[in-house]
């Protein structure tokens, strides 16, 4: 699996899976194996960690550079 992302990445987008199997030298059955891996991992694993509402942070002030000069706007 090390080699079949990083090398194959335009064959496994159009399941080319025997041109891999073949430059690889394994089975097209573990080319299905390592895909249905692949299929099964999670794309945002750190989502089970975190609440699922957003905060917002809303400034106490705004601080802008207007004519060369900086101004504070509350």
């Amino acid at each position: 699996m090390k080699e079949l992302c990083p090398e194959h990445l335009k064959e496994l987008e159009t399941r080319n899976y025997n041109v891999i199997a073949k430059k690889l030298g394994i089975s097209i059955d573990a080319i299905y194996r390592n895909v249905a891996t692949i299929v099964g991992l999670n794309p945002v694993p750190g989502r089970n960690f975190s609440e699922n509402n957003a905060q917002t942070v809303i400034p106490d002030v705004y601080v802008f550079k207007v004519s060369n000069k900086w101004m504070i706007f509350p």
